[in-house]
């Protein structure tokens, strides 16, 4: 890869190569048990959790010339990471069987604790343009990362003789702290690099309701949702005293025909409006160095991706499936490169309107007696924006 960066009023070309080797041993555990309290109450808890023992050795050549091409110098880095992750989650359940006929209540509530230490030594060889030995610089991180979840929800699936009913309630709690911290070694003696350290502290709540319904009419069948959310999230930069607040109400309608042309044949329809909201790393900004000069970083300031989906199937002879699915997301995020300095930051960014079109067939075949193939042949359209110094371009294929 490449970049360009300004120097001393000059530019500079970047030439970069990476060669990145991971060695992640996992391990992980899980026990559960339930009792049938009564003939209609059962109770259930499940515990799992994993240990992932992941270390990591990323290596960067990076060539540095000027706008005629000659080499003005070349750093080496080496980047040792130890990051290990603990996860924890716990989980009771219970369940009410109103009837035979299927109408029941469910009840579950979670927590889950993860934790990320994160360590990591970069190590900077410098040379000047004949090769020769220009200077050393070492950074140290220490960048531990903390979750914790809890969310508790109940949930009644009422079917009668004509309609199905749905209906639900939730409420999920997050708490994500992360202090990451920069050393410099110089003379012998690590000092903080204060401009690269900080505190990011994170708080979300958020509330949802749905409910849903399905009838048949003849020969058509009626899917109707409606999905409710209130989010209210809080991101406090510590160092800098930047504070972000979202808090915000949204509805979420879903609907769904199902038709049958005849005993063979049928076709469906549905449109539903969806959220996606930004992972938890890339809301936070902590950095993850890939040489001095080029890191990622979360994004604090991201809101979510806001969609509406819309697909059509026709299926024939109970066998062959054609599914045509069109998706439009408005505040799409995706990276986007910005300078710091003499250093390239890459980032998640919301950055407007991505749309997309697939078609897909799911053909059976029996080949033989005894063997069966599925052929799926999919077609897709893809256009979204990417950002550029000059503004945002479409890209699409």
């Amino acid at each position: 890869s490449g970049n360009t960066i300004h120097k001393d009023s000059e530019l500079i070309v970047l030439q970069r190569q990476n060669l990145a080797s991971g060695n992640p041993l996992y391990y992980s555990w899980r026990i559960g048990g339930e009792w049938r309290l009564q003939p209609k109450h059962t109770l259930g808890i499940d515990y799992n959790g994993y240990f992932d023992d992941w270390k990591s050795s990323n290596h960067s050549v990076v060539k540095s010339a000027n706008g005629s091409g000659s080499v003005l110098s070349t750093i080496r880095s080496s980047n040792a990471i130890i990051e290990p992750y603990y996860y924890d989650a716990l989980n009771l359940n219970y369940r009410f069987d109103i009837d035979s006929a299927g109408k029941k209540i469910t009840a579950e509530t979670h927590y889950v604790s993860y934790r990320n230490y994160s360590d990591g030594v970069l190590i900077t060889d410098q040379y000047n343009a004949d090769e020769s030995f220009a200077g050393s610089n070492l950074l140290r991180s220490h960048q531990p990362g903390f979750i914790k979840i809890k969310s508790v929800k109940a949930d009644a699936e009422l079917p009668f003789e004509k309609i199905i009913a749905k209906a639900g309630l939730k409420y999920a709690e997050v708490a994500n702290d992360n202090q990451y911290r920069f050393d410099s070694l110089h003379n012998g003696m690590y000092a903080e690099v204060d401009s690269m350290s900080n505190h990011f502290k994170y708080k979300e709540g958020i509330a949802a309701a749905y409910i849903s319904a399905t009838e048949k009419f003849n020969k058509t069948s009626v899917t109707a949702g409606l999905r409710w959310e209130y989010t209210k999230a809080d991101g406090y930069t510590i160092k800098q005293d930047v504070s972000n607040h979202w808090n915000y109400g949204k509805l979420f309608p879903s609907l769904s025909i199902e038709q049958d042309l005849n005993e063979r044949d049928k076709m469906t329809f549905s449109v539903s409006r969806r959220i996606n909201r930004p992972t938890y790393s890339e809301l936070n900004p902590v950095r993850w160095y890939t040489d001095r000069y080029f890191y990622y970083s979360g994004n604090p300031n991201l809101v979510p991706e806001i969609s509406w989906i819309l697909s059509t199937a026709y299926t024939l002879q109970r066998k062959y499936v054609f599914t045509i699915t069109y998706n439009r997301s408005n505040n799409y995020i995706n990276r986007k490169l910005t300078i710091d300095g003499n250093a390239i930051k890459t980032h998640a960014y919301n950055l407007g309107v991505m749309q997309r079109l697939d078609m897909m067939a799911s053909l059976p075949l029996q080949a033989t007696a005894f063997w069966e193939m599925q052929l799926m042949p999919t077609v897709g359209y893809m256009a979204y924006p990417v950002s550029q110094l000059k503004g945002d371009k479409i890209l699409s294929k």
